[in-house]
This record gives structure tokens, C-alpha cells and sequence, in this order.
């Protein structure tokens, strides 16, 4: 099918993502064009595409919607071609990136379980239904601009990623990776927590729990294989969030808990951070503040 109007927004090592107007779907999508002339591995390519196919069968608020994949021909040889749902908003690393340059530098701990609390949604739909994400990592979540729904996106492409970019097992510097993908002991369903237990520290301490290891990744890949990071400030955030991501972040896969308990968790942490912020406000903002968190709960 052919987007004479496409405009480019986003571009990676192996894709390029582009939006325009579907006819058929009759609403504005995003395009994401993989390029496959550097994978010569076909039961990566075949592994892929099934679990792209699975990825279109999931449908759920906090997961972006595949409509549609096809393959065609490129300059190039061919290219894979992903019709995805449009968020109108930027990715979980911008928005982290930004509250690093304001002038309060911390994100409320309301705002984080806000976020994070449906990035768990999603995690825990998906290992319900025997789908594993494979590359949860800031950049793959989106954050709606008006809503601040979040979207997870970008599933099933990490082989693809790594086999263009020359990789056995590693793509990039492996901050979201878990123990056991760096020892090449295979991935599972708890590599995803270890990614969830990234992400929430993150936001909390607005870095990586391995960021600063950058050039020497002999020392990176000992500190993630030993869960070797700095602690969150205990004078800044609850106690319970960094328990929390110090649970999903144990070196041991075993000792890590479900995506269904990590959900449930973070639901009722959330409504107890929810009624402090209620609690210290003014009386005059309470009502307002009350309707706001309301209409970020989800069921």
C-alpha cells in the first residue's frame, strides 16, 4: 500500500517510523519501515514475524495497536512494514530526559506509579497470554500528551536489532538487560521484570541503575550479573517503590515476582501515594487534585 503523504518521525539503526493517513483504517497511523536486507538469519526473520503476528492478536489501552504488517520490495532488497496506532506524545526516555532539565529535577512519586502502573498493565497482559516483550526500555513506552495514557511498543523487534547491528546477544550498551541475557542463559518471562525494575528505578533517580559504565563494559556487565547499583534516596521516595524495583532487579530469576504481582503491587502503592499527595495539600486544591488522579486509575 502506497502513503504518497508520509512525514518521518523517528528514525533508528533499523527502522524508520513515519505518519500518515490510512484510507482504510480511515485515521492517521504511524509507519514503521524495517529494513531486512541485513538479516540473513531466517528463523530470526521467521521467529520475528511470529511474534509480530502475535502482537496484532494483543489488544489492550496500554499496548500500541498493530492494524496491519506486510513485506515489500526497497532500494535495498525488502523491507517490513509495521501500521501501528499513532501517540500523540514522546517516548519514556524524552520525558525522563526533560525532568532531568527542570528546575525541580524529581518526578513526583504519584506520577511515576501513575506511569508505571500501566507499563505493569500491559507487561501483565501480555505474560498472561505466553508473550514475552523482549526489550522493555524507556524508549519503547509512550506517553499520550493529553492523557498521559502509556503505550508499549516495539515488540518482537530486539533480533531483528540485534542482527543488524552485528550483535550476538547484545544491542548496544545493555542497560535494561538481565543477568541471565548477559550470560547467554536464554530469555524469559522474568527477563521482562528485570527491564520493569530498570524502568521504575529510572524514574525514580532519573538514570539507569547501571548508567556511568558506558565505556567499560566488562565492569557494566559485572555489576548487572551481581544487581550492583546505587540505592534510591531513601529522603526522596517511599520506601516501597525501591523495594519494589529492588525485587524485580534480584540477580536470581526465581527470586523476581510476576508481572501479575508487580501489577498489583504497584496498584496499591499508587492509591497510598495518591491519598499522601491528597493529604498535603491545601484545602482548596483537593477537589481539583482528587479528579486528576481519578481519571488516571485503571481498573
Amino acid at each position: 500500500m502506497s502513503y504518497p503523504k508520509r512525514q518521518i518521525i523517528g528514525q533508528g539503526a533499523f527502522a524508520t517510523v513515519y505518519s500518515d493517513y490510512d484510507p482504510q483504517l480511515k485515521k492517521r497511523v504511524a509507519l514503521k519501515f524495517i529494513d531486512l536486507s541485513q538479516i540473513n538469519d531466517k528463523s530470526t526473520l521467521d521467529a520475528t514475524m511470529n511474534e509480530i503476528n502475535l502482537f496484532k492478536e494483543l489488544k489492550h489501552e496500554n499496548i500500541v495497536e498493530c492494524y496491519k504488517s506486510y513485506q515489500q520490495p526497497s532500494p535495498n532488497g525488502i523491507q517490513l512494514v509495521l501500521v501501528l496506532e499513532l501517540v500523540d506524545g514522546w517516548d519514556l526516555e524524552k520525558w525522563i530526559l526533560g525532568k532531568t532539565h527542570s528546575l525541580t529535577s524529581l518526578i513526583p512519586e504519584p506520577e511515576i506509579w501513575c506511569i508505571f502502573r500501566q507499563i505493569a498493565s500491559a507487561v501483565s497482559f501480555i505474560h498472561q497470554r505466553r508473550v514475552i516483550h523482549r526489550d522493555l526500555k524507556p524508549a519503547n513506552v509512550l506517553i499520550a500528551k493529553r492523557s498521559q495514557v502509556v503505550k508499549l511498543t516495539d515488540f518482537g523487534l530486539s533480533r531483528l536489532a540485534n542482527q543488524a547491528s552485528g550483535a550476538k546477544t547484545v544491542c548496544g550498551t545493555p542497560y535494561y538487560m538481565a543477568p541471565e541475557r548477559i550470560s547467554e542463559l536464554g530469555y524469559s518471562f522474568m527477563s521482562d521484570i528485570w527491564s520493569l525494575g530498570c524502568i521504575l528505578y529510572e524514574m525514580a533517580a532519573l538514570r539507569s541503575p547501571f548508567f556511568g559504565e558506558k565505556e567499560n563494559i566488562t565492569s557494566l556487565v559485572e555489576k548487572i550479573r551481581t544487581a550492583d547499583y546505587p540505592p534510591i534516596p531513601e529522603d526522596c521516595y517511599s520506601s516501597q517503590l525501591s523495594m519494589l524495583s529492588d525485587a524485580c532487579l534480584n540477580p536470581d530469576p526465581a527470586e523476581r515476582p510476576k508481572a501479575c504481582d508487580v501489577y498489583d503491587i504497584a496498584c496499591h502503592i499508587s492509591q497510598k501515594a495518591n491519598q499522601h499527595a491528597m493529604n498535603h495539600l491545601p484545602a482548596h486544591l483537593k477537589g481539583g487534585a482528587s479528579s486528576y488522579y481519578a481519571g488516571h486509575r485503571q481498573g
